[in-house]
C-alpha cells in the first residue's frame, strides 16, 4: 500500500516525515475527503492541511489539542476554521508508517458523532478487503 499510493516523505522546511498519507479512495476512484478539502475555501484549507501534517511529521505523539485517539490505530485531526467559527475533523487511520484520511465532516456537537466514526471505520474496513 505504501509504495504505491505514498506522497513525497519530506516538506519544504526540509523536515522528513514520520508518516506518508494518502486518501481513501473508492472502487470507482472517489476521494471523500480530498473532496471535501476542496470544497473549503483556500484559508479553511491551509489550516486543514497544517494540522494534518503535525501528525505526519510528529507521529503519534502529537496530541491534544490537534490530534486526539479514537482507538485501534484511528485518530482525529481537529482544525479550527473560518476564522475560529467552525470546527473541522478529519478521521484518519495509522498503519504501516502511512496516515490513511478516512472522513472528514464539519463538527456540531460536543463529542465526536458515533455515525462519524463508524463511517471512517466501514471505509477502512473497505480499504483493507
Amino acid at each position: 500500500m505504501q509504495s504505491e499510493r505514498a506522497r513525497d516523505t519530506s516538506n519544504s522546511l526540509g523536515r522528513s516525515k514520520k508518516l506518508a498519507a494518502v486518501f481513501y479512495k473508492t472502487a470507482a476512484g472517489y476521494e471523500p475527503v480530498r473532496d471535501w478539502l476542496m470544497e473549503l475555501d483556500k484559508g479553511d484549507r491551509f489550516i486543514v492541511g497544517t494540522d494534518n501534517r503535525k501528525l505526519e511529521l510528529g507521529g503519534r505523539t502529537t496530541g491534544r489539542p490537534t490530534i486526539g485517539s479514537l482507538g485501534d490505530g484511528m485518530w482525529e485531526v481537529r482544525s479550527t476554521i473560518s476564522r475560529g467559527k467552525v470546527e473541522a475533523r478529519v478521521l484518519v487511520q495509522v498503519e504501516a508508517g502511512v496516515v490513511v484520511l478516512l472522513h472528514a465532516f464539519i463538527k456540531s456537537t460536543r463529542t465526536t458523532p458515533k455515525r462519524e466514526i463508524d463511517r471512517a471505520r466501514r471505509r477502512w474496513a473497505d480499504m483493507r478487503r
